[in-house]
């Protein structure tokens, strides 16, 4: 799966390859007890599902497939479950203990890489949004309940800094900006460290921001925070800029 969507080779870390073929074995089993209506159901709703994924939208996303890690779970319990009963009839029913034990420690062997990758991503992850949380406390503290801020990630902002937030608008031009920004009555500028906008996007808000006659002023950046992820280290800053988009003599959009 990991060369078919995309995804980094630490994407499935929450699902160990070994969980994997033990879901592999379990929908096998399943396979041939009679549960006709229920395959069907996962046909449809995971088909058009994986389709429109791969052929519309994007697939080297992680997140888009964590609805599958339930039933890979599920599968691999039955997987694991037929393999019990296997061995107990191998052994013929006389030495089952020992056919249990060995399915536990399988079951721990396959449960640890993902604890692990858990315990280091707790770490990382922390270390990645030090300087957002940072800025939304500043946000939080120092501006006007109800002072509207334009960012990459509204939904986060708007959950840790308390204020309304809109969307930068991808690919748009100086002056879509610039009524956007008019028409929500934008006050700030956020740019948050972990997601910011697309190359296109970048370099308009630079040239915007650069330009003195603009009026966009510096309230709040961050300290460097430092981040280690996968052997690299590298620092993570946010920035908010304060403007006034009713200064640029643009129409509000409708």
């Amino acid at each position: 799966p990991q060369a078919i969507y995309g995804a980094p080779d630490s994407a499935l870390g929450m699902v160990p390859t070994i969980v994997m073929w033990f879901a592999l074995i379990g929908l096998l089993a399943w396979r041939s007890q009679n549960h006709r209506l229920l395959r069907r159901l996962l046909v449809a709703a995971f088909v058009p599902y994986v389709v429109f994924m791969v052929f519309y939208w994007h697939a080297n996303e992680p997140r888009y497939w964590v609805a599958w890690i339930p039933w890979f779970a599920l599968f691999a319990g039955a997987g694991l479950f037929a393999l019990f009963e296997k061995m107990r009839n191998w052994y013929q029913q006389r030495n089952a203990l020992i056919a249990l034990l060995m399915v536990v420690v399988v079951t721990g062997l396959s449960l640890y890489p993902a604890v692990q990758y858990a315990q280091q991503r707790r770490v990382v992850d922390a270390q990645l949004v030090a300087a957002d949380l940072d800025m939304y406390r500043y946000l939080r503290a120092n501006t006007p309940l109800s002072a509207v801020m334009m960012t990459r990630v509204p939904w986060q902002l708007n959950w840790y800094a308390e204020r309304p937030a809109v969307m930068i608008p991808a690919n748009a031009n100086t002056e879509t900006f610039l009524r956007l920004a008019k028409h929500y009555r934008v006050q700030y500028l956020v740019l948050d460290s972990l997601q910011r906008p697309n190359a296109t996007t970048r370099t308009l808000l630079a040239a915007l921001i650069e330009d003195p006659k603009n009026g966009f002023v510096e309230v709040y950046r961050t300290p460097e925070y430092t981040v280690t992820d996968d052997g690299r280290t590298f620092t993570m800053q946010s920035v908010v800029y304060e403007f006034n988009p009713d200064a640029f003599g643009v129409a509000a959009i409708r």
